[in-house]
């Protein structure tokens, strides 16, 4: 009894604790309620802007980008949710469309032939083969590097002892450092109208930094993974809590008095009544006149049904929270404990003190056979494999000895 009664209280406690930190719903602001939603777990999610209900878009780890949304609870109520992308998920449904998401799509590669700006007199080439450079606004692309003990070029190219110097080439170019009779070194390029950038995926724990800043994704960034939110809603992974989180915020919220839920909804209302009135102040269109209009048509219709709610409200008394009182258990408990010693209770705990002197402790019988010559050989059978069943026959005749004997009391006794 006390091991139920211990168990019982555990769990009052984890269901407390889970109340205790449930999902608190808030006030959507005019911004959330407008920004684009998608659907997940059955909840609609809503992308909304840092600063209506999210303290920043998300972050990003070596694994995949987390983004911040609001779930939605009715019509005017929303609880922070967080949603996860994985990195291979996000490149998997990038290779093909990056056009759709440059951003997003740099963020997470790196060009490996990209041009270096050629054109200084301290530039030193790279001296692989097949790298470009960029000069005077065109390209150019490396196809051979020779370095010089002495001489390697005409007069013309002889300049400043650790200069880079550049020489038209026909179509290509020449670049010399030092010059003069001492060593040198030549690369020379041929001209080429345009190059094809090659790319290779960055290492995960080099994307953090390349998509975040000041601890939040970065806004160029953030307007492609939203866009690839909404065309790709499926590889967000939410909450196995979620639906259960939405549904102890609308439980909050329909639980309110009524006076705090009114007191809500006017607040909302207000809030979308101002922008309408910010937005014909800027621009005093008929559109925006009627927009203005139909929320101070909601507002009046809210603040009705508040004055109508307060009236209702005002002789009804709250019922008092009924006084629990602590059950006592230990009369049960002595009851039990003293039972076990009154006649006829107590003849099962003796006949079991007689029995006990009788018992050993059980051994399974072994049998040994010898053969004589010519076959020399003993031959030993045990019942040790069967010690199960005979365990279970041992319980059984204990149980029906037990039963029989409680039978027969209570049939004398009667």
């Amino acid at each position: 009894m006390k091991k139920k009664i211990v168990t019982i209280t555990a769990i009052f406690m984890l269901l407390h604790t889970a109340v205790a930190f449930a999902a608190i719903p808030f006030i959507l602001s005019a911004a959330a309620r407008s920004a684009p939603s998608i659907i997940r777990a059955g909840s609609t999610l809503l992308l909304a802007p840092v600063g209506s209900g999210i303290p920043k878009y998300g972050t990003a780890d070596n694994y995949g980008i987390k983004r911040n949304f609001i779930g939605k609870v009715g019509a005017y109520a929303g609880i922070a949710v967080s949603g996860y992308l994985a990195y291979s998920e996000i490149k998997a449904k990038l290779a093909g469309n990056e056009q759709m998401y440059p951003n997003l799509a740099n963020a997470t590669k790196k060009q490996t032939n990209a041009p270096s700006a050629a054109g200084a007199t301290t530039y030193v080439p790279s001296n692989t083969v097949g790298s470009y450079i960029s000069y005077n606004g065109n390209y150019y692309q490396l196809t051979s590097y020779v370095h010089y003990a002495t001489g390697g070029c005409s007069s013309a190219c002889y300049g400043t002892d650790g200069d880079t110097k550049y020489f038209p080439n026909g179509s290509g170019l020449l670049i010399v450092k030092n010059g003069w009779y001492g060593p040198k070194d030549v690369w020379t390029y041929g001209g080429v109208s345009a190059y094809t950038p090659t790319y290779i995926d960055i290492p995960p724990d080099q994307i953090p930094a390349a998509i975040m800043e000041n601890g939040d994704i970065k806004t160029n960034i953030q307007q492609d993974l939203d866009n690839f939110i909404k065309m790709n809603p499926d590889l967000v992974e939410v909450p196995q809590t979620l639906p259960a989180d939405i549904a102890d915020a609308e439980r909050q919220v329909n639980h309110k008095d009524l006076k705090t839920a009114d007191q809500s909804r006017v607040d909302a209302l207000t809030q979308n009544r101002d922008a309408a009135q910010t937005a014909y102040n800027n621009n005093q269109t008929q559109e925006n006149l009627d927009k203005l209009n139909q929320a101070q048509a909601e507002l009046d219709k809210a603040k009705a049904t508040q004055a109508k709610d307060n009236l209702q409200n005002a002789n009804l008394t709250p019922p008092e929270n009924p006084d629990l009182k602590e059950i006592n258990f230990t009369p049960l408990y002595d009851l039990g404990n003293d039972l076990a010693e009154k006649f006829p209770f107590s003849l099962l705990k003796t006949i079991k003190a007689i029995a006990d002197g009788f018992v050993t402790a059980p051994k399974a019988p072994e049998f040994s056979i010898t053969f004589p010559a010519p076959f020399n050989h003993e031959w030993r059978f045990s019942l040790a494999r069967w010690d199960g069943i005979a365990e279970t026959i041992r319980f059984l005749i204990a149980a029906t000895f037990l039963c029989y004997t409680v039978m027969t009391i209570i049939r004398r006794w009667r």
